[in-house]
């Protein structure tokens, strides 16, 4: 009896195991992807108290003034971009603020943004 329920356990456990592997397609949209965590290769993280340049730092002051815009910088470029500014035209106008809703649980203040010096295109935000 012991040896069945054991046979049973172990062939469970073995068919959950294989199960686990799914035929992925090895691309997606035209580029590669890997969904298997075996196939990545090695790589090391840069170190943190070391400059591009091989400078290594002793000070936090260092740190922040050198090698903390370096890695925003390898961020910027690498992972998110880079956030553009605001037009230069834009400005806002405040048509209602301070005006209680929800039975005075919040406050309503509205704004039209304008995007342009032309304000017949806008956006109102509620804030």
């Amino acid at each position: 009896m012991k040896k069945n329920l054991l046979l049973v356990i172990l062939l469970v456990t073995g068919f959950q195991a294989f199960s686990q592997k799914e035929k992925l397609a090895k691309t997606s949209a035209g580029f590669p992807v890997n969904y298997d965590e075996d196939a990545v290769g090695a790589y090391t993280l840069p170190d943190l108290f070391i400059l591009g340049n091989g400078q290594k730092i002793s000070t936090s002051k260092e740190w922040t003034e050198k090698r903390r815009p370096e890695l925003l910088r390898l961020i910027e470029e690498t992972e998110y971009g880079k956030m553009p500014g605001p037009p230069p035209e834009l400005h806002f106008s405040v048509f209602e603020k301070g005006t209680p809703i929800m039975d005075g649980k919040a406050i309503r203040k509205q704004v039209t943004v304008y995007f342009t010096k032309d304000e017949s295109g806008s956006l109102i935000a509620l804030l």
